[in-house]
């Protein structure tokens, strides 16, 4: 049976409540679509972050690895098609802030994920969920871990990874100064197991003889 990895985020700044986290601690150990389901949480930390998923990685040797992020303000479900060499932002949950550093000095300066993203999006609007296409990871902590894994992967057995954005649920747009979409907790965590169902349909059908 495939293992699919759901890397979440922790709280950072004034966003207390992270949908990624609660996506993944509610998907941790279900069955999905054939595949058994792994969540880890990550602190939104660019020095901690990165060694905590590769440390997953090695331990289950998954089938696939998403990496989820919240993304306020996006009122989509948005499947990052590149992830850049580049670490640009913060304060951090460390307190630590970026600018123009690379992640992995002498490295590419980008990769493509390897998770199906068009198909993937395709399967998420065919169920009625409003999704894209991203060529922008951003140059937070999510991206860093991405690239770290990619550029990881280039080297060893290639496994399926890549950036998934999460909008802001409804909890958070209502405690929150600013304007912004929201959708309700049950709705992306329900994106999120279609997104494992579709990947795992497309497995199945390039395993069939």
């Amino acid at each position: 049976m495939n293992t699919v990895l759901l890397a979440g985020f922790g709280p950072f700044g004034s966003y207390r409540l992270n949908p990624s986290e609660h996506v993944a601690r509610l998907l941790n150990g279900q069955h999905i679509g054939g595949c058994d389901v792994v969540g880890v949480v990550l602190p939104v930390s660019y020095a901690r972050a990165g060694e905590k998923l590769q440390r997953a990685v090695d331990d289950l040797h998954p089938h696939a690895v998403f990496v989820l992020e919240l993304a306020p303000g996006l009122d989509r479900i948005a499947l990052s098609r590149v992830a850049i060499n580049c670490d640009d932002g913060g304060p951090d949950a460390d307190g630590a802030m970026r600018r123009d550093a690379p992640i992995v000095p002498d490295g590419p300066a980008a990769y493509f994920g390897t998770l199906p993203a068009r198909r993937l999006v395709d399967g998420l609007i065919r169920r009625g969920y409003p999704a894209e296409v991203s060529d922008a990871g951003g140059t937070f902590v999510g991206n860093h871990v991405v690239y770290r894994l990619l550029h990881r992967f280039v080297e060893e057995a290639s496994v399926p990874a890549g950036l998934v954005h999460l909008p802001a649920t409804h909890e958070m747009a209502a405690t929150s100064a600013a304007r912004m979409p929201s959708w309700s907790m049950a709705s992306v965590l329900e994106a999120v197991r279609i997104l494992i169902q579709v990947w795992a349909q497309g497995e199945a059908r390039t395993a069939s003889p």
